[in-house]
Formats: C-alpha cells, sequence, structure tokens
C-alpha cells in the first residue's frame, strides 16, 4: 500500500509540474545595431508587453515558459541593459532597461511573429531634458511629467514676465497664465490626455501676448502651486512632493505602466509548389552543396554535420526546377569530395545562367546562442541574394536573419554567372541545430530557396 501511495504521488507530482515546464525559452537575443529583441521557445506562446516608467523599462512576460537560468546581458547607449528572469514558476520575464534620462515612443514599439518565435522592434531611445517620464501619447515635449509634479520647459526669451494662477469650474479647472510666453502653433488649442497626478488633460492657448495652459483636474487632484524655475515653470502641489510618490489606485496603470498590444501570431507558410513562378525561357541552374566525402564540413550539437544537412536540401531544390522546366547541373549528387576548383570549373563549363552554393554555418568556442540565416555574394550576384534570402524569410522560421552580405568565397569570386552562397543556418546553434537536423524543417528550406531562384529567373531570363 505504501509503495501504490508513493506511486501516485510521484505521478501527481510529475502531473502538475508539466504545465509549467510545457514550453521553455530556448534563446533570446537583443541586436544593439538593430535595435530588437527576439526569442524562440519550444512551444506556442503569446507574450504581453508593457512599458514602465521610473526607471522606463520594456517588460516582456511569457506565460506558461519557463528557463534553464537567468540571464543579463549589458548593452550600453541609451539601452542600459536586457535580462532574463523567472519571477513565477509559470513565466519566464524579459527586461530592456534603458539608461537614465532616456524613454521610448510605446506607439512605435513594433511586434511580430509565429507562435514560437518573436521579434520586439524599439523605436530609437529618445532623450529626456530634466528628470521625466513622457509616456504620454501627443503631449509636447516642453510638458514635461516629473517625479514632482509637471515642468513646462521654455527658452529664456520666452520667459513669462508675470504668473497668474486661476481655479475655477468648482476646482475642477486650473488656468496658468504666462504673461509674454508663446505657445507653438501646432500645440494651440489643442488638448491631451495626462492621467497623471489626478490631472486628467491639459489644454494649450494663445490669448494675445499670453500662454494659457489649462489642467482638467480629477477629485484626486491635489491644490497646485505655479512658480517660476530656472528653464521655465514649475507646477507642484501646494502640500509638497511627497503627496505624488504613491498615486491613487485607480489612476496606478495609467501612471506607471502602458500596456502595448501584441497580435496574433502569424502561421509560417509553406510554398505551395503548384504556384510557383514559371521561368521565362530555359534556364540552366548549378547547385552546390558544401563540402561531401572526406570532407563533412563543419560538425554541430549532437554531431549534426554540415555535408548532411545541404545534401538533403540541394536534392529538393533540384527537383522543384526540374518540375519547373530547369536544367539542373550539381555539383555533387552524393557523399562525395569535389574541390573548389572543380566546382567553380563545372559551373563555368555549363555556361550556367546562376550558381546557387549551399552551406550551414558553424562557430566555435561553445557559443550555441549564435544562430540565423546569411546569404553571399560577390558581384554580379547580389540581386540574386536578395531575392533567394527574402522568399526564405516570407516562409521558413528562422531564428535569426543575419542578413546578405559581400565575400571573397572562392566559389563566389571564381564563377562567371550571378552566384550566391546561402548559409541555411548554424549547425552549432542551439536553435538551428534542432531545425537543421529535422527532414520537415530542411524541406521547407529547400521549397523556399527554391522559390527565390525561380522567382529569379522570372525577373532575369
Amino acid at each position: 500500500m505504501k509503495l501504490r501511495w508513493y506511486i501516485l504521488s510521484v505521478l501527481a507530482a510529475v502531473f502538475f509540474a508539466l504545465p509549467a515546464e510545457a514550453t521553455r525559452l530556448l534563446f533570446w537575443d537583443f541586436d544593439r545595431d538593430r535595435n530588437s529583441l527576439s526569442f524562440t521557445t519550444d512551444g506556442s506562446v503569446r507574450p504581453t508587453v508593457r512599458l514602465i516608467s521610473d526607471p522606463t523599462r520594456l517588460v516582456i512576460d511569457l506565460p506558461g515558459t519557463g528557463i534553464g537560468r537567468s540571464e543579463s546581458q549589458r548593452v550600453g547607449g541609451a539601452i542600459a541593459s536586457v535580462r532574463v528572469g523567472q519571477p513565477d514558476d509559470r513565466t519566464t520575464r524579459l527586461v530592456v532597461e534603458l539608461a537614465p534620462g532616456y524613454f521610448l515612443d510605446p506607439q512605435q514599439v513594433k511586434i511580430a511573429g509565429t507562435p514560437s518565435q518573436w521579434t520586439i522592434q524599439l523605436p530609437s531611445p529618445q532623450r529626456s531634458r530634466g528628470t521625466f517620464e513622457p509616456l504620454l501619447q501627443g503631449v509636447p515635449e516642453w510638458f514635461q511629467i516629473t517625479q514632482n509634479g509637471f515642468f513646462i520647459r521654455l527658452r529664456d526669451r520666452d520667459r513669462p514676465q508675470e504668473i497668474t494662477v486661476d481655479r475655477r469650474d468648482s476646482n475642477r479647472q486650473l488656468d496658468i497664465d504666462l504673461k509674454g510666453a508663446r505657445v507653438r502653433s501646432e500645440d494651440s488649442s489643442k488638448t491631451f490626455t495626462v492621467n497623471r497626478y489626478g490631472v486628467e488633460e491639459v489644454r494649450f492657448n494663445q490669448l494675445g501676448n499670453n500662454a494659457r495652459i489649462t489642467l482638467t483636474l480629477n477629485r484626486n487632484s491635489p491644490r497646485w502651486e505655479v512658480s517660476d524655475s530656472r528653464g521655465g515653470v514649475s507646477i507642484v502641489p501646494e502640500q509638497g512632493s511627497e503627496i505624488l510618490r504613491e498615486p491613487p489606485p485607480e489612476l496606478l496603470s495609467q501612471t506607471r505602466e502602458i500596456i502595448i498590444p501584441v497580435p496574433l501570431p502569424t502561421q509560417p507558410t509553406i510554398p505551395d509548389r503548384t504556384n510557383f513562378p514559371q521561368p521565362n525561357g530555359r534556364a540552366l541552374v548549378v547547385l552546390d552543396p558544401g563540402h561531401g566525402g572526406k570532407d563533412p564540413g563543419a560538425i554541430g550539437i549532437g554531431g549534426l554535420r554540415e555535408t548532411d544537412v545541404v545534401l538533403p536540401i540541394s536534392l529538393e531544390i533540384a527537383q522543384i526546377l526540374r518540375d519547373r522546366g530547369i536544367n539542373v547541373v550539381m555539383t555533387r549528387s552524393d557523399d562525395r569530395f569535389i574541390s573548389l576548383q572543380g566546382r567553380t570549373d563545372m559551373a563555368n563549363q555549363a555556361r550556367a545562367d546562376i550558381f546557387t552554393s549551399i552551406h550551414a554555418n558553424a562557430v566555435g568556442d561553445a557559443r550555441p546562442e549564435v544562430n540565423g540565416l546569411e546569404t553571399y555574394y560577390y558581384s554580379r550576384g547580389y540581386r540574386l541574394a536578395q531575392i533567394v534570402h527574402q522568399a526564405i524569410l516570407e516562409t521558413v522560421p528562422i531564428a535569426r536573419n543575419r542578413g546578405i552580405k559581400q565575400a571573397r568565397f572562392y566559389v563566389l569570386r571564381n564563377t562567371a554567372m550571378p552566384s550566391i552562397l546561402v548559409e541555411v543556418g548554424f549547425v552549432t546553434g542551439q536553435i538551428d541545430s534542432r531545425n537543421l537536423a529535422n527532414p520537415a524543417y530542411r524541406s521547407q528550406m529547400a521549397q523556399a530557396i527554391a522559390l527565390g531562384i525561380l522567382r529569379y529567373l522570372q525577373q532575369y531570363p
């Protein structure tokens, strides 16, 4: 009986632990050059995204997702760091924290992804002038939200000669007249939503030679004191700044964070071969599966060999092209060694229209976080590289787009036709190696490359 209860308790523990482990964060990366955060999970996830102030940080929660360990990446510049942790056993949290004095426009944060791969594109961080949190959409930059209230930033020549304050309409409206100051024409007669510190709206008007700032207050608003300060006009509570440290509960979500909507994930689409373009004329394509025979190429995670990845991809590309009436010559169609010169001689002697070499990438020093697609050209292959690369991006859930690059690879320099080299992923990458070992993924990659070649031949017969 004890054994039975022990088994049941173990099974129950495993069963109830499964939801927390159902999905795991496999890979994440912040690309400082592109100012984008990307991450991949081993299952479906719908992130939630918030922009939080004091300090400004973008918080991405992945419900039902776990991680192996907490990590952080120092970025530098306007982005201070990116952190990954687990606030509870069912949520993984990624935090992009900005350097002091910088903020993001939440409307410019772009989110897109498939159920298991997401990218969050950040706008360029903007630098604030003074200590404030401009999380309000459309409010002019010179009307600033500070830790102590509000601040109207003015140039020295626009400093008011006199300030008058009138509270009216049963204490629900506060008019601040700045004698001799001016409101920018694009801001005059406009009302902006604030929802901060008991102030619902702010309106700017130019009344002759005077600027009027009107605050619409709610019942929780304190009494305000307006004074001339260095660099502008301060608006702070008469009781001091302590009253602003804890906003009323009903305003907390409006004052401390902004929820950024996340679109529904898109499903990667596998190209329909029946809809592949028909090239104009009969072209000849040389396909070059890299390495082979005594040269297996890179060896990746789990012993994954580059030659075993690129050959099946190349064979399927060849079949798709032949089905569309393309003449295809393969530098190798089995596991044999062909020299670099032998490959280029084959293409040149055949007078091929295009040359496409298929490879899988690798990086040493145990760096499984490095994943992604790269497409190379040397001289005449740039347009071919663009079209093939874009076809892959449209149809294959790659871990990261590492771009189109120019390189002096032998097979690119010594071929007499438009030539490209496609690195379909990293056999040493944690995400790519799992994908490239999957025949279904390799087939998807082959179809995408074939689609790109056919598009090119249709445009450039």
